[in-house]
């Protein structure tokens, strides 16, 4: 009985190492199949890097607005003391 017990042990670790050797290869050739996605224009910097077009663009020139509406267009008007009131407001 003690021959037969190893005997199925034995078959055991064999069956086991032969599954876990199935799905390290399975694991391999899903990973290779999968690096084509992560490589030259696939990468993330070159998937992301189109998600906004026109964003760099329109940030320089609302800045250029913003530093020239600053610089170049005063408005007086925000004062609003008794000197800014005509005769007919109250």
């Amino acid at each position: 009985m003690g021959k037969s017990v190893s005997v199925v042990q034995a078959l055991f670790q064999r069956c086991l190492s032969v599954v876990q050797l199935f799905f390290r290869n399975v694991a391999n050739v899903h990973f290779y199949s999968e690096a084509w996605r992560y490589t030259g224009p696939f990468t993330r910097w070159n998937r992301f890097k189109g998600a906004f077009p026109g964003l760099g663009i329109a940030t320089v020139a609302f800045a250029a607005y913003c530093g020239y509406e600053y610089l170049f267009l005063n408005d007086d008007h925000h004062g609003h003391g008794e000197a800014s009131h005509g005769e007919g407001h109250p």
